[in-house]
């Protein structure tokens, strides 16, 4: 399991906000970039495993990535938006 524990603070939900991300597929990114399996969201959010996985296709293909790897990088802070993430 690929996990970034990127911390869910205020820069994150911006860029989902900038993404156009739905409040659900947010919820479920939120949680992917928390290191949660998708069996663990779709448990927790009371969702079918295959609208999980169907969700984070569409944040995927949102941010242009395929993978949870390639999806931390994306959400993470360009150095040009001059955001520390610890700090966030």
């Amino acid at each position: 399991l690929i996990t970034c524990q990127v911390p869910i603070a205020a820069w994150v939900a911006k860029r989902l906000y900038d993404a156009g991300l739905s409040p659900r597929l947010a919820q479920v990114c939120e949680k992917l970039l928390a290191g949660e399996s998708q069996a663990d969201i779709a448990a927790e959010l009371g969702l079918r495993p295959v609208t999980v996985n169907e969700y984070v296709q569409l944040v995927y293909a949102r941010f242009g990535v395929n993978n949870r790897q390639a999806l931390c990088e994306a959400v993470r802070p360009s150095s040009a938006m001059n955001v520390d993430p610890e700090r966030a």
